[in-house]
């Protein structure tokens, strides 16, 4: 999956001409011949000619003629799109990457403050240079598909994701489906066959706690090493450290996990969210005169059980809110954990909608209540905290 949130300058738009680098490279390409190879001594031969970078879409052998064109595919929402030249044979394709990129790696899980050094080294390095900037990441989390937990890990949604590293100036978001298959690849193998000719790198920047391959077993050396015998500027960005703590996701549940929404701020550089679609709930706090709205988040991470100042983003616009995440055991009902919303002032129907909740500070534990009196009492007592905390 490629993702391209941003656009080369320069680059033509209409796939049916092409721009002036364009046609100086058509200039270098081999004369059309007769070819009779396995496609992978076919791709050999184009890399040896001059164009580095590409994988193998056809197991057919080319015995064709080849004709080659350049082209846009973009996904049905506009946002997926591969700009590459191609060889078609019958029904087969291969596709040659043209474009050079400053390259990084990881899995961005939270796009922290440790993430966004790195972020901020592939956009320079790619501005400098001319080239792509470039961010692979890989669906599911490694650590997720060796435990078979799904989505236990990851912060934020992928579209979240793809905003923020927009907002941070990446042009090319690459999501690698992590199976099986994948997990076997050697180090060598990552490096040779999936790297250098998917992404056609002349800038390569990692955090220093960077593995890949089968086992992990290739490491930051080796890495550089391959790098520079191909040409390939490499760099390794420190880990970002607060307080003497390193910046991570993993530190970052563990600061959420303790209702430390201080030092979780600090380390993504913005407050923790939840975001989802409201639907309806027991309606048992609009019977209180305190309607509020219940979501479905979109990711599994949650803060843990209980109250907390929030504000809430409902089409651009943050409105002051108190939250609640829990199973309301007041109510007497076997529920599953569920986040409720009341949204300070506002009486608008908002089933249906999404919306984004924003966590400031933990009030209290959720606890069962005398009654729905003692309840109600103690919701308006949390507002009235919340209202303080926002000056409204």
């Amino acid at each position: 999956m490629v993702a391209v949130i941003g656009r080369k300058q320069n680059q033509c738009n209409d796939p049916t001409k092409k721009s002036s680098q364009e046609q100086s490279t058509a200039a270098q390409k081999p004369q059309a011949e007769s070819l009779k190879m396995a496609p992978n001594q076919f791709l050999k031969k184009m890399m040896e000619e001059g164009f580095y970078g590409g994988s193998i879409h056809s197991s057919r052998t080319i015995t064709k003629r080849t004709k080659f064109t350049s082209e846009f595919t973009i996904s049905e929402k506009n946002r997926i799109v591969l700009r590459s030249y191609h060889c078609l044979i019958g029904c087969s394709v291969v596709y040659f990457s043209i474009m050079k990129t400053a390259l990084t790696l990881g899995n961005f899980d939270g796009i922290h403050l440790g993430h966004q050094a790195l972020i901020e080294k592939v956009v320079q390095a790619a501005q400098i240079r001319g080239v792509a900037s470039c961010l692979v990441t890989f669906r599911p989390h490694p650590v997720e598909f060796f435990s078979g937990q799904k989505d236990a890990l990851t912060l934020f949604d992928q579209e979240s994701q793809f905003e923020k590293l927009q907002s941070l100036g990446v042009q090319r978001v690459h999501v690698v489906p992590f199976d099986k298959k994948f997990s076997e690849m050697t180090a060598q193998q990552f490096f040779f066959d999936f790297l250098l000719p998917q992404w056609n790198p002349v800038y390569i920047v990692v955090g220093d706690d960077f593995r890949f391959g089968r086992g992990r077993e290739g490491n930051l050396e080796q890495l550089k090493d391959w790098s520079e015998a191909k040409g390939i500027e490499f760099q390794v960005v420190p880990a970002v450290t607060i307080d003497n703590h390193r910046v991570s996701t993993t530190s970052i549940r563990q600061a959420l996990a303790s209702k430390d929404l201080n030092k979780v701020h600090l380390f993504l550089g913005q407050d923790f969210y939840l975001k989802g679609p409201v639907v309806h709930g027991l309606q048992r706090a609009r019977t209180l005169g305190i309607p509020t709205a219940n979501i479905v988040p979109t990711v599994r991470v949650f803060p843990p059980q209980g109250t907390y100042i929030t504000s809430t983003k409902i089409d651009g616009i943050i409105y002051p809110s108190v939250t609640n995440v829990g199973v309301s055991p007041t109510l007497g009902e076997d529920l599953p954990v569920r986040v409720e919303t009341h949204i300070l002032d506002f009486s608008r129907d908002l089933y249906g909608q999404n919306i984004q909740i924003f966590f400031h500070q933990f009030l209290r534990e959720e606890r069962k209540m005398s009654g729905l009196q003692q309840l109600k009492e103690q919701i308006l007592s949390d507002i009235q905290q919340a209202r303080s905390f926002h000056g409204v």
